[in-house]
């Protein structure tokens, strides 16, 4: 039975029932040291990793009470875990035994538990511990990154070429049903989803193009002129936002796009056209915006800024302020109108760290910054979506702050990839910069 060594990291990437499940049943154990570390973090600033920290206490504090932890204690799933107390005098090649980290105490128990015939596997985040443990011949694995996204990640439309027969009808009859082999092979239209769009042309004329959205069962023609807020999409991709946007049937949008995309501004628009006091209409029955976000990917609490909670989220809300006074450029007081609508609470700023526990109602939710979100954060704030709210998730993957993630491997990409094909759901994928020709050239050639 393989014997998984588990880096702190591990522990505090999601919940420890979580990690146990993540592997195949197998002998799990945990350093002392590590225990020792989880207990600086259950008052830390990052309310995620206080959750798992706690999370893990409890699960283990359970265990305690089944048998001898050092010895180890099997759980349901077949797993066993164990504390590990021994191999602090582990030898270790010269250079490495001057440093007392808490990383080389936990690489000496994965070298120890080997060297007593074990088939041990050093699990850690940390790529430098699996650096160093490779050295010493301790075989070891990163965790977590492939539940936090993946490769190849859904667009949310396509290009496409259509015979002229399927145009004629896909405009004639305002539907175009796709057999089964069309969708499951190999062609322009295998896999494609339920709120996907579709940009075609004629096979023989490819001057004769159109667009379409695909409904779940058959292609239909999509012809969106819509404007919101006084904002109209400038290209293609923006109309495809636009239009999930202002769908009431689509409870969850996602947009990925780089600076200057027009992701902010259109959410924005949007959402303020559908709010019941701010918008023409105030159609679809919201009754305000939440704005939230991510604090430099990492969640922390927001204390150490100055003011009220709105004024502290304003400084990493600046992006959502510009476009509120954007929108409102035209009016005579800009700025009066927005403090109106804040006072009024129709817009609020909330911190991310104040989410868990919380039930969201008959609001439109922008959750910005969204790449430097992990998965377990992401799935807090959709966990928090109630009756008659609509939630957008935008982000840029080309810049991530949080140094545990990657462009292919966040939680926004792996919600896009998990969400795809969804009713409910839809998403959209920008390619290009409207913002100026400096803000393109930077993003395409920087």
């Amino acid at each position: 039975m393989i014997n998984r060594v588990l880096d702190t990291n591990v522990i505090l990437d999601r919940p420890f029932a979580d990690v146990i499940a993540s592997f195949e049943p197998c002998i799990i154990t945990i350093p002392i040291v590590v225990l020792k570390e989880l207990d600086k973090f259950k008052l830390s600033d990052n309310e995620i990793l206080r959750f798992n920290t706690r999370e893990a206490s409890r699960y283990i504090d359970r265990l305690r009470k089944l048998g001898d932890l050092a010895v180890g204690v099997e759980v349901e799933s077949g797993h066993i875990i164990r504390i590990e107390l021994n191999y602090a005098d582990v030898a270790f090649p010269v250079d490495l035994n001057i440093d007392p980290t808490n990383d080389y105490r936990i690489i000496k128990v994965a070298l120890g538990l080997k060297n007593d015939g074990e088939d041990v596997v050093l699990v850690s985040q940390d790529t430098l511990v699996r650096v160093v443990a490779d050295t010493v011949g301790v075989v070891s694995e990163d965790y977590g990154r492939e539940c936090c996204g993946q490769d190849g990640t859904y667009n949310g439309w396509r290009s496409i070429s259509l015979s002229e027969t399927d145009i004629d009808t896909l405009f004639k009859k305002k539907r175009l049903y796709l057999n089964i082999e069309a969708l499951t092979g190999t062609g322009d239209l295998a896999g494609i989803v339920e709120n996907e769009y579709v940009m075609f042309s004629n096979i023989s004329n490819p001057k004769n193009m159109g667009v379409a959205k695909f409904d779940g069962e058959c292609l239909v023609p999509f012809d969106n002129s819509q404007m919101a807020s006084g904002i109209k999409p400038l290209n293609l991709q923006q109309r495809f936002l636009m239009d999930l946007l202002l769908d009431p049937n689509i409870k969850v949008v996602t947009s990925i796009g780089g600076a200057g995309s027009g992701k902010t501004l259109l959410a924005v628009a949007s959402a303020l056209e559908q709010i019941k006091g701010i918008g023409d209409s105030g159609k679809n029955g919201y009754s305000k915006l939440m704005v939230t976000r991510s604090a430099i990917g990492a969640d922390h609490d927001i204390g150490f800024l100055p003011g009220s909670e709105f004024e502290k989220m304003s400084a990493w809300l600046a992006s959502v302020t510009d476009a509120l006074e954007y929108v409102y450029r035209n009016a005579l007081d800009p700025q009066d109108l927005i403090e109106d609508y804040i006072a009024r609470h129709k817009i609020e700023y909330k911190a991310m760290t104040f989410m868990r526990g919380r039930s969201l109602n008959n609001q439109v939710i922008i959750v910005e910054e969204a790449q430097n979100l992990t998965k377990q954060a992401i799935k807090l704030l959709l966990t928090r979506v109630s009756q008659g709210a609509k939630m957008i998730i935008i982000g840029d993957i080309e810049q991530i702050d949080n140094t545990r993630l990657s462009e292919s491997h966040n939680g926004l990409v792996y919600l896009v990839n998990a969400f795809k094909g969804l009713p409910f759901y839809g998403h959209v994928t920008m390619p290009k910069v409207e913002r100026s020709e400096v803000a393109e050239a930077a993003v395409n050639l920087l």
